[in-house]
């Protein structure tokens, strides 16, 4: 607050003391310092993340993606946002837009195993299970030791009664993460059609 008495249209400031009231749960003084930051840089896409970011936790998807949508304006590199805006909109049952943000963030990073294991969620949700699979897999060769992945790799290869395949992949994610009790319960159901 002492810097915003010496210099009252520090927009750092007033990010700064934003994050501070946001942590300590004071929502509205958040929001407000939060809106003073972007007032004094209108292309601050820290603080219309964290604005974002504050309405999302809120449950105010409207405001969120609005705030999301100029953070990504102001500065289309941040993944974060990408893969918020897009979870908002699977949220609300916007797929297609999940979709295409999912996409243009993978545009931006192409090496973002997030990313490309958000889009593979939006495919599966639209029920396009070979481009879920694809995302899939490039989200677990971009990082190997990704479990979830692995895991809804190994459920959308069983759901295309790839019983091999989803029994390694699931495998996989097990080795990564040995207390997943759903992917234990998922491989026993599968060796089991296996044998049969």
């Amino acid at each position: 607050k002492k810097v915003l008495e010496l210099k009252p249209n520090h927009a750092d400031a007033y990010y700064s003391l934003g994050r501070v009231y946001e942590k300590l749960g004071q929502f509205q003084l958040a929001e407000n310092y939060y809106q003073e930051a972007v007032k004094y840089n209108p292309i601050f896409a820290k603080a219309q993340a964290s604005l974002g970011d504050l309405y999302r936790n809120l449950n105010n998807y409207d405001k969120a993606i609005k705030e999301y949508k100029l953070a990504l304006g102001s500065n289309p590199k941040l993944v974060e946002v990408y893969i918020n805006l897009g979870t908002i909109y699977e949220i609300t049952g916007m797929l297609n837009d999940a979709v295409g943000i999912y996409g243009a963030g993978i545009k931006h990073h192409p090496k973002s195993a997030e990313l490309h294991y958000n889009l593979g969620i939006a495919y599966k949700k639209q029920g396009m299970l070979d481009k879920t699979i694809e995302q899939y897999k490039i989200a677990v060769k971009l990082k190997p030791n990704y479990s979830e992945a692995y895991g809804n790799l190994g459920v959308a290869y069983a759901k295309k009664g790839m019983i091999t395949e989803a029994i390694e992949a699931i495998e996989k994610s097990i080795e990564i993460d040995p207390s997943n009790e759903v992917m234990k319960q998922n491989l026993i159901k599968l060796k089991l059609k296996q044998e049969n």
